[in-house]
């Protein structure tokens, strides 16, 4: 049945190994075969290869690749029961299939992605899985995208030697955390006001850089400067940085600028972000573009809420940052309106209020956007409204137009793994919760979560269904079913 469903070729001698960049690669679009070549690989958490076939492009796990020695080249193969309307997993390994249903495996990280493809787009076909296809246009960001992404915005220290080549912006980095440095700043002040603003025939004034002179170095105006690659200092030229914070910044914004989204952001209807918290627990981060809501859908709160404030700066960040590269010119900008009582719980990264004022917010009965906006300096709002996010009332349907504003809301009494003692038993668990939120989020169907509350996560698999009880669409449990007959 396995071997059916992803039509597979008989390989005489499956292996892996390491592919080589302009190699050839079979690659299987139903009964089409097509001859791709390997353009670029990358070393990280699990090697990422990029496969080219004219002007396509696509991404995939490196383990993803077999060597059939009777076919000769590498071979990949799509799903069988996946449309090539989007972009999908790809997979001709039995093994991931098995390891889908295996407890020990179950949260490993290809076999979750192939999950989570077919319960996002399911199969028009009723005779294959039963699923029925989902008729919206979600995009399931790819495990090792947000993997890369949290690396990539986790502050560094700039080591002291680093601190010689310097680069002056323009404009205030919107994502950036400014620190006050005067001795620093009156000696970047002097060096950069000798250097003369270059202007591009498109009016855009490219970044000025800046090496200390070396009698300079040791001095003391740079005695005792730690900076993070995420700091910037303001002077009367622009805005400092270390080169290596320059290049981390922009680092990010290329990681935007490369996403292929399979339709225009502006016109997705939902985002699924996977995300996996000590590589023991997963949870999904879940955009609905029509309501513009955010929701994330946990099934251990309490194993993964320190990891919330960092993970919603993430969100946000990436999806502004993609909106404002991708979406069209004529689409709202997005913009977050957070519970004023809640903005003491978010990255400080993300809010930039000082000790101080969260002790003054802290102090108040009731946290209002009117003593929030009293509370902080003009500088802070100016810095919030660039970022998108504004203290606000709570609501789950704004009512104004879609891409305008957005809200946080949370899924009230959202089953909950509390059996750790048997790791087994909690992954698994995990798994199905994930991939059956997923199910119910982008096919907009409702959970009473407050009529379950006394069911345990393992519980909630079989007991339930679709709020409509003539909706012809499968409950969770038949589709669990599902995914057992396919082991």
């Amino acid at each position: 049945m396995l071997e059916t469903m992803a039509s597979v070729p008989i390989q005489s001698c499956p292996e892996t190994r390491m592919p080589k960049i302009g190699e050839l690669v079979t690659v299987y679009t139903g009964n089409t075969a097509q001859r791709w070549s390997f353009n670029h690989i990358r070393q990280g958490i699990g090697t990422t290869v990029t496969i080219k076939f004219e002007d396509s492009e696509m991404t995939v796990d490196q383990s993803w690749f077999s060597c059939d020695t009777n076919r000769g080249p590498l071979l990949l193969q799509r799903l069988g029961f996946f449309s090539d309307i989007a972009h999908k997993r790809t997979t001709n390994s039995i093994e991931i299939w098995r390891n889908i249903l295996n407890p020990e495996k179950m949260m490993h990280g290809e076999a979750m992605m192939v999950l989570l493809e077919w319960t996002i787009h399911g199969c028009s076909e009723k005779d294959k899985l039963g699923l029925p296809e989902a008729q919206n246009k979600t995009w399931l960001v790819d495990r090792s995208f947000w993997q890369s992404w949290e690396q990539k915005n986790e502050p560094q220290l700039v080591p002291p030697g680093k601190c010689s080549n310097w680069t002056c912006v323009e404009d205030e980095p919107v994502w950036g955390t400014e620190v006050k440095q005067n001795r620093p700043r009156k000696l970047l002040d002097t060096g950069f006001s000798e250097h003369t603003k270059i202007t591009h025939p498109k009016g855009d004034t490219p970044p000025r850089q800046y090496v200390l002179p070396k009698h300079t170095r040791p001095n003391h105006a740079l005695e005792d400067l730690q900076l993070m690659s995420c700091d910037y200092i303001q002077g009367t030229e622009g805005y400092y940085m270390p080169l290596k914070s320059f290049l981390s910044l922009r680092n990010c914004e290329r990681m935007i600028a490369k996403i292929k989204f399979p339709i225009p952001i502006h016109v997705l209807d939902h985002i699924i972000i996977p995300i996996d918290i000590r590589e023991s627990h997963w949870f999904l981060a879940h955009m609905n573009l029509q309501t513009r809501c955010i929701s994330l859908l946990d099934s251990s709160y309490t194993y993964s809420a320190a990891a919330y404030p960092q993970q919603k700066m993430l969100i946000w960040k990436f999806f502004k940052m993609a909106w404002m590269t991708h979406a069209s010119t004529a689409a709202p900008v997005p913009f977050w309106l957070i519970n004023a009582a809640r903005l003491t719980s978010l990255h400080p990264r993300m809010t930039d209020l000082t000790p101080e004022m969260l002790q003054t917010l802290g102090r108040l009965r009731n946290v209002t956007a009117e003593n929030t906006f009293a509370t902080i300096n003009d500088q802070i709002a100016t810095r919030w409204k660039r970022r998108g996010i504004s203290p606000g009332q709570a609501c789950d349907k704004p009512a104004d137009p879609p891409g305008q504003n957005w809200t946080e809301v949370e899924q009230p009494g959202t089953p909950q793994q509390n059996n750790f003692a048997n790791t087994k038993e909690t992954r698994l668990a995990c798994g199905i919760y994930t991939v059956l939120s997923t199910l119910y989020a982008v096919r907009n169907w409702k959970i009473d979560f407050t009529q379950q509350a006394h069911i345990k996560c393992e519980e909630w698999v079989g007991s339930s269904r679709p709020r409509n009880q003539g909706d012809s669409k499968p409950a969770p449990v038949r589709v669990w079913r599902e995914i057992r007959a396919v082991g």
